[in-house]
């Protein structure tokens, strides 16, 4: 039997201190930062905003060769910068919280593998 006792995993020895917070722009995702953020003071825990963004413009798919390669490029900027106001807005909500923040951009055709990859990667033991 294994005894009870402090862990030596890094993550386990201090639950909680990181947690990653992924977010696309929605309503409800903008509930989760909030959540996030209340969870992150009562911890004293910092905070990582992710936003994964799609390869392939949402716009683009199924429209094939009816696009020329400046209107898909335009569409990926818009995403880009769409991508980075998710992001300033999180960071902006946790600075007025008085949480630490950082921020990650990804890209992605599946954003659950991305935003494991980052937890893993960053050392976050909750993702909220």
């Amino acid at each position: 039997m294994a005894k009870l006792g402090r862990s030596r995993d890094p993550v386990m020895a201090q639950p909680f201190q990181h947690l990653l917070v992924p977010s696309d722009g929605s309503v409800r995702s903008d509930q989760a930062v909030t959540r996030a953020l209340g969870l992150a003071a009562a911890l004293g825990a910092r905070v990582t905003f992710l936003h994964v963004q799609p390869k392939v413009p949402v716009s683009v798919l199924g429209m094939g060769e009816m696009l020329d390669a400046a209107a898909i490029d335009r569409l990926a900027v818009a995403a880009r910068q769409e991508s980075e106001r998710i992001l300033n807005d999180a960071v902006a909500a946790a600075d007025a919280a008085g949480v630490p923040a950082a921020r990650e951009q990804e890209s992605g055709d599946l954003p659950h593998r991305e935003i494991l990859a980052a937890a893993d990667r960053l050392g976050c033991a909750q993702i909220v």
